[in-house]
């Protein structure tokens, strides 16, 4: 249980910071399963930025925590439009090079 409450606590952290940057970030409580050497953590969120200029990103990245060590998370990447083009292609070159 105090490990749930410090993944919540985290998720929440990273809104607030969100949020002092001009973006309103709401995240629902994480469901979290504990296996024997593992730990699925699952969450829904709604981020909304008012004016994200297209060529910019977001980079969110949870943190679990149990109290004494920390675990980051993927990071969540949000482009805007025209950065969201560039990492497509990108992505296609490296994939195309790869073969």
């Amino acid at each position: 249980m105090k490990l749930k409450t410090n993944i919540l606590f985290s998720l929440l952290l990273c809104g607030t910071f969100a949020t002092a940057q001009n973006l309103k970030l709401d995240i629902l409580p994480p469901s979290v399963t504990l296996g024997q050497d593992s730990a699925t953590v699952s969450m829904k969120m709604t981020l909304n930025v008012p004016q994200m200029d297209t060529k910019s990103h977001i980079r969110l990245t949870p943190v679990l925590t149990d109290g004494t060590r920390t675990a980051e998370l993927p990071q969540i990447l949000l482009n805007g439009e025209r950065a969201h083009r560039l990492y497509r292609w990108r992505s296609t070159n490296e994939e195309a090079r790869q073969m």
